[in-house]
């Protein structure tokens, strides 16, 4: 409250302080196996991939006056990407080379995990990302977890066919047409161009006016 910092100041401790947390995460991840956690979400209508670390780290404290060395789980966000109107496997493996395994070679070694969501740029073992991955690692075994809450989803589908037949082909149309972030990207685009974006009440629209906005777009 009582110093002004001008806005190239704030970038400067901002850009220092973040090169200061990436050495020590580099430092903790050389002395550690770790795991990696990875999905892609859709926030204001912008495609987002982030994925987050898991690892052990030996944390020193004091207890009765005596240095106590005890281990403690780390999660870590690593990186944010936006992928725009790609989102495929190669897309998402460039983006952990990037951001990971590139950083250094013991880093790479230290690999053991990976959990994500049943979404065939992620799970393929063709040219998904765990099918990049086995490419990368070659002779190396990971763990591979396909996330279980994803099951809630069959049981949601499930309820929906309480709905008439009519109704429920209808939205599923529109559903699955918008699964694929590219046909996603593609609407924020145009809402960019066109100046038709604004903020709404609340993010559960009704199936009409989604319908309304699409027409107008």
């Amino acid at each position: 409250g009582k110093y002004s910092f001008s806005l190239d100041e704030i970038s400067q401790m901002a850009n220092c302080w973040g090169d200061y947390l990436k050495e020590n995460l580099i430092s903790d991840l050389k002395n550690s196996k770790y795991s990696l956690c990875l999905d892609n979400c859709t926030i204001s209508g912008t495609n987002i991939s982030a994925f987050q670390l898991r690892y052990l780290k030996e944390i020193d404290f004091s207890e009765n006056d005596n240095e106590v060395k005890q281990l403690e789980i780390q999660n870590r966000v690593i990186g944010l990407k936006y992928l725009g109107e790609s989102s495929t496997g190669l897309t998402i493996y460039n983006f952990v080379k990037d951001k990971l395994l590139n950083l250094d070679n013991q880093i790479k070694h230290n690999f053991v995990g990976l959990a994500h969501d049943h979404g065939s740029n992620l799970s393929g073992h063709g040219i998904g990302l765990v099918g990049q991955l086995k490419s990368e690692f070659k002779e190396k075994n990971f763990f591979n977890c396909e996330d279980p809450c994803h099951s809630l989803d069959l049981a949601v589908y499930s309820t929906l066919e309480e709905l008439e037949d009519k109704t429920l082909s209808f939205v599923e149309k529109i559903h699955f047409h918008f699964l694929s972030p590219q046909r996603k990207a593609v609407p924020s685009r145009i809402q960019k161009e066109e100046n038709l974006k604004r903020y709404v009440e609340t993010r559960w629209l009704s199936l009409g006016l989604s319908l309304k906005g699409l027409l107008q777009i």
